[in-house]
């Protein structure tokens, strides 16, 4: 059987050891982080934030393109290449100023194209960002377009009301002139 004083030499040596692998780790943690700060990491027991992804490519209706009211526009966009495969949906605001203070459409899709038929005239803005599926982190938004609804427009024309001839009209001069209003 062991005496008391050899029990007590045994609890000091194991404290000792276990002060000295305390020791040996902490100066292992100090290396650690001493290591990662010089190759730029600012705290090793943190992942990195993931790089923010490229915002969408914003394809139709062109800056400043004009429309008539009640028609419908049609908006599209495309992410860029490095984000095709993780896309997970969008944003788009269309706001009639361009701070988006307020936004006449804000909405969250999969799709990348959204119809809508403006009754207000004006000058409207419109931006989109895109979510990917890695982390569910967001894109900066694109860059901002704009396009007026009112009678100056860029769209085709609408159908004639007052066609000349009329339809099926028989008493037709054979100079033929075509007219409307």
């Amino acid at each position: 059987m062991k005496s008391n004083k050899n029990i007590c030499r045994e609890i000091r040596n194991q404290k000792s050891e276990v002060r000295s692998q305390k020791s040996f780790l902490s100066l292992k943690v100090v290396g650690l982080v001493i290591i990662s700060i010089l190759v730029g990491c600012n705290n090793p027991f943190v992942p990195p934030k993931p790089p923010i992804p490229d915002a969408p490519i914003l394809l139709r209706p062109d800056d400043k393109a004009s429309f008539l009211p009640d028609r419908e526009v049609t908006f599209s966009w495309m992410p860029t290449l490095e984000n095709i495969l993780d896309t997970k949906g969008y944003q788009l605001q269309i706001s009639n100023n361009k701070s988006f203070s307020t936004c006449v459409i804000n909405l969250t899709t999969a799709s990348r194209t959204y119809k809508h038929s403006f009754t207000n005239m004006g000058e409207y803005y419109w931006r989109v960002k895109l979510q990917v599926k890695t982390f569910n982190q967001w894109s900066n938004w694109s860059l901002v377009r704009s396009f007026k609804i009112g009678l100056e427009s860029n769209s085709p024309p609408v159908t004639p009301h007052t066609p000349s001839p009329a339809d099926n009209a028989t008493d037709v001069s054979p100079i033929l002139t075509l007219g409307w209003q």
